[in-house]
């Protein structure tokens, strides 16, 4: 599980935003529609091979997804794609 304010890296394997960084943060107001569990910024949706919990994370610089949209402030990553960062 990560924590608000925790540093990531994207994973290589993620479609967009791939190998960057950022922090989980809670997400904005508009993302709040889609059901966040009770802490506030962690959502589990069904997956293929099961529930995924997804976290929000404000990439340190803009970005733009696979389909070339954005640039993106932040986004909905599933959690097998973040790996954390480990302070010095």
């Amino acid at each position: 599980m990560f924590i608000i304010g925790q540093k990531v890296k994207i994973s290589s394997e993620f479609s967009w935003a791939k190998s960057e960084f950022g922090v989980i943060s809670y997400p904005p107001e508009s993302f709040k529609i889609f059901g966040y569990d009770r802490v506030g910024y962690i959502r589990t949706v069904p997956g293929v091979k099961g529930p995924m919990k997804l976290y929000y994370v404000k990439f340190d610089k803009p970005q733009i997804d696979a389909d070339g949209d954005g640039p993106y402030c932040g986004a909905e990553i599933a959690e097998k794609y973040l790996i954390p960062i480990r302070g010095k």
